[in-house]
This record gives structure tokens, C-alpha cells and sequence, in this order.
């Protein structure tokens, strides 16, 4: 790590990208050579008993290396993006207390957005006004959004009812649109900066690399892991049932598909969500870009790291 010019904040290394594009591989590689603990930035690994279907590292891969912030949130319950902000933050200031040196790593966008630049303040969950949305349709919540936030409502789609009841809330207990705020409202402090290494590949290249994780995922008991979820009580879970991979499986548990359609399905829209966010990031600021396809780009990531570590004014 090293300070930023004319500040005393100290830069963290963070690697993001697309799913199945070798971050964790590459982390743990990056992790052993230069002395790094890892802290997680995966909104779906950090729940427990989700092993399988969200690639979690296993204790064989991590070989004894730490991996802060996975397996540590029952499937019964939201984990927001806030939430992660607050303990990334710590576990970071806990590493970095000790002498050693975090590396980010994962592709959740909104997560990454949470710990570098957080959220403007908004108020509390309001559980009487969420239940009265939460009776209402899809298309219903999005009428009612355009009418009061044009600007949020182009942004957030038809079938995304978490973020659609949250922007009518803020406008419900603020008496101002989502958008507004967004431009005006008050940002938290941050202790750190970042440096973010943007990992990438061929696009054709990376959906082969998507097709085969989820067939090793279905060889290596993605069914069973869902039938274990709902025999512990889980079936119904916002969380299994907004998840890609235990959304399909449930719905094959349950006839809805065959168990050919249940592997085309999740491969399609595992691919859809690797090119969202592949859009995400190319929209992010003061990234490093590393092309995955060109020769010599691990020498060049591991070496561009090393640098942060020797730089830091901690070790």
C-alpha cells in the first residue's frame, strides 16, 4: 500500500471483474506471494451453506489463507450493500492494523461502489409503508416511481421491486426523489483510497470459461446443495430465489424445468450477468486495466501491486 500524494489515506488494492473470469485464482496466487489477506467483495459468498452455486473458495483452495467477509450471513436474510461497506471497512482497518496488506476482490459492483465512495444519507426502512408497496405489482411500483422520479425510474427496471419500494420510501419519508438526493445529499468519509485493477478477458473467451463453471457446477452437487437449502428451510429464501444458478435449480426442483433447461438457463443468465457487469465497470473511475488475453499480464498486476505494498508507510 502506499499514501496518496498530499494525503495521508493509504491506497488498498482492489481486483474486480466479470464471473468466471479467474479472480479468485489469481487472488490467492497474488495473496501467497506478497504476504495479502483477502477481503471479499462477493454480494452472493458471503452467505453460509451457498458453497457450490456461487464458486465459494473452498478450504482446500484457500490452503490456510485468510478470506475475510464469506460464509458469515444465514440465507434467510437481506444483506445490503451498506452493511458490507461497514464491515469491509473494518475488516480493512483490522488488517491494516496489524501490519499486513488487504486486497479487494469480486465483482459486485454496487458492493465496490459501498466501500470506495459510499452512499449519500438516507433515512431508515420505514416496514409499515415497504409492506404496502410490497402488495402492489411490479408495473404498478414503476407508474408510481415515474411520477414522482422520472430520472430513477429510466435507471432501475420493471422487475427490480427492492430498488423501486426503496426510491418510493426515501421520496415517502423525505418529500425529495432518489435522484435528487443523489446529487446533493451528504457522502461518508473515507479512511483509505483505492486502487482498482480491472481484470478482462475476450468476451468469447470468458462465456466458454461461464459455460464450463456451471457444468463443473453441476458435477460437483449444485442439485443436492439446493435440496440440502430447502430440507434446512431456505426454499423460499429472497436470497435463493434471487440468485442465479438456486433460482433455476429450485424451479427444476419443483418441475418447472428439465434438468436440461435448468443448465441452459443459468448458463444464459450467468452470461447476461457477467455482461452487466462488464457494463458496470467499464463506467467506473481511475481504474487500472488488465487485459487477461495479453502476454505478460500477471507480471504486470502482480508487480503494480507489489509497488502499493512497498510504498505503505505501515511495513
Amino acid at each position: 500500500m502506499s499514501a496518496s500524494a498530499g494525503s495521508d489515506r493509504l491506497i488498498i488494492p482492489a481486483m474486480v471483474g466479470a464471473t468466471a473470469v479467474g479472480k479468485t485464482a489469481v487472488a490467492l496466487e497474488l495473496a501467497k506471494q506478497l504476504d495479502l489477506e483477502i477481503v471479499s467483495c462477493d454480494s452472493r459468498q458471503i452467505y453460509k451453506y451457498l458453497d457450490i452455486g456461487t464458486a465459494k473458495p473452498t478450504p482446500r483452495e484457500l490452503g490456510g489463507q485468510p478470506y475475510h467477509l464469506i460464509d458469515f450471513v444465514e440465507p434467510d436474510r437481506l444483506y445490503s450493500a451498506v452493511r458490507y461497506r461497514d464491515a469491509a471497512r473494518d475488516a480493512i482497518a483490522d488488517i491494516v492494523g496489524r501490519g499486513k496488506v488487504p486486497l479487494i476482490v469480486g465483482g459486485a459492483g454496487l458492493y465496490l461502489k459501498a466501500l470506495i465512495s459510499g452512499f449519500f444519507t438516507t433515512p431508515e426502512a420505514d416496514a409499515s409503508y415497504r409492506e404496502e408497496l410490497s402488495r402492489l405489482d411490479p408495473e404498478e411500483l414503476h407508474v408510481r416511481l415515474e411520477g414522482i422520479d422520472p430520472e430513477t425510474a429510466a435507471e432501475v427496471p420493471v422487475g427490480n421491486r427492492v430498488r423501486m419500494i426503496r426510491a418510493l420510501e426515501i421520496f415517502h419519508m423525505t418529500g425529495r426523489p432518489k435522484s435528487e438526493l443523489k446529487r446533493t445529499g451528504a457522502y461518508p468519509s473515507n479512511d483509505f483510497e483505492f486502487r482498482v485493477f480491472w481484470l478482462t478477458l475476450d468476451r468469447k473467451k470468458l462465456y466458454q470459461l461461464i459455460n464450463l463453471r456451471v457444468d463443473k457446477m453441476f458435477r460437483e452437487g449444485l442439485m443436492s446443495e439446493v435440496e440440502t437449502l430447502v430440507n434446512m428451510g431456505y426454499g423460499n429464501s429472497p436470497v435463493l430465489t434471487g440468485t442465479v444458478g438456486y433460482k433455476e435449480a429450485l424451479e427444476h426442483l419443483s418441475s418447472q424445468l428439465t434438468l436440461d433447461q435448468c443448465l441452459q438457463l443459468i448458463k444464459q443468465k450467468t452470461r447476461n450477468y457477467a455482461k452487466r457487469q462488464i457494463t458496470w465497470f467499464k463506467k467506473a473511475d481511475n481504474q487500472v486495466f488488465v487485459d487477461g488475453d495479453k502476454p505478460g499480464w500477471k507480471d504486470f498486476l502482480f508487480a503494480e501491486i507489489d509497488k502499493l505494498k512497498l510504498d505503505s508507510k505501515l511495513l
